[in-house]
């Protein structure tokens, strides 16, 4: 097979995980060996993503601003991997959240430039564990959520509130 042709899958991690952790390397390999091109996002505050002081690790910062990140994201990978014989998006608790909502962008931002070049066929979704409610019964008291972000925000390398990578796990040299 023609790997520029790899139907394209366009994956969203949840909080507290990356393109680094042990499940999202499991889906990269899967993906390969079924020939699929798999493209994870990295969300602010996650993984190699840049860091700014003001968000912490493994935040949440704006949801709109998430969402909207999405869109650009499919629409971006969409037209680099323009050959690809389509795409879909596949998103885990936050990431499916983020999908969930960032369809209707990517399919109006489709609709709007069908006409001028050709795009990879838009498959559709896939939500892993969606976070699409929260029972406000369940979310900790302020100080403990304070202290969490407090964590996330000095701790972020020691594996204490993120998941550990993959053993295998090679960082690209190139990456931030």
């Amino acid at each position: 097979h023609n790997s520029d042709e790899w139907p394209l899958l366009l994956y969203v991690h949840g909080v507290c995980e990356s393109a680094e952790t042990w499940g999202v390397q499991t889906l990269v390999q899967y993906c390969a060996k079924h020939c699929w091109r798999l493209i994870v996002l990295e969300l602010a505050g996650h993984g190699l993503s840049e860091n700014k002081a003001a968000l912490g690790r493994a935040t949440c910062p704006n949801f709109d601003d998430l969402v909207n990140h999405v869109v650009e994201f499919a629409e971006q990978m969409s037209g680099k991997f323009s050959r690809s014989r389509g795409f879909a998006m596949c998103g885990c608790s936050l990431g499916g959240a983020l999908v969930s909502f960032a369809v209707r962008g990517i399919l109006a931002t489709r609709r709007d430039k069908t006409e001028q070049h050709e795009h990879p066929d838009f498959y559709g979704i896939a939500l892993l564990a969606p976070s699409l409610g929260v029972n406000p019964g369940a979310i900790p008291p302020s100080p403990v959520v304070t202290a969490l972000k407090a964590l996330s925000f000095f701790l972020p390398s020691h594996g204490v509130l993120t998941p550990i990578e993959h053993p295998t796990y090679a960082c690209p040299p190139n990456s931030r």
